[in-house]
């Protein structure tokens, strides 16, 4: 026996599939909105990054210098998320100082870094120890 859906219970069905993805998608995308504290946090770790990666780039810092501080700016990030999960998605406010208090100390640090000596301009030496100029 066939059984067959009529068109008005396809489109509600359809309807219904839609609005219900609709509305998880909605869920997915505003969690910052419900989150202040993370999007401030999660925006200096972004900005430092991108000014550890302008500094790298412009030969301001070692790729040393810049290793170590990247390092630190991913465990930030790591545990941000540990306590994103065991809160709800949100930091409490002793959370967000101490992110803070860390992220200023990382600040403080690429700031005090020392720049790269230039490249040494000394003419080359010959390989076969001729003069080079005979």
């Amino acid at each position: 026996m066939r059984r067959s859906i009529s068109g008005a219970a396809l489109l509600s069905l359809t309807l219904g599939l839609l609005g219900s993805r609709m509305m998880v998608r909605a869920q997915d995308a505003a969690p910052e909105k419900r989150a202040p504290h993370r999007q401030e946090v999660s925006e200096r770790i972004r900005d430092l990054r991108n000014d550890l990666d302008l500094e790298l780039k412009n030969q301001q810092i070692t790729s040393d210098q810049y290793n170590a501080e990247v390092s630190k700016l991913n465990q930030l990030k790591i545990q941000e998320r540990v306590d994103l999960k065991q809160n709800d998605g949100d930091l409490t406010d002793a959370q967000k100082e101490m992110y803070h208090d860390a992220l200023d100390q990382i600040e403080k640090e690429i700031e005090d870094m020392t720049p790269p000596p230039p490249a040494s301009t000394a003419p080359a030496v010959p390989e076969s120890g001729a003069p080079a100029n005979p």
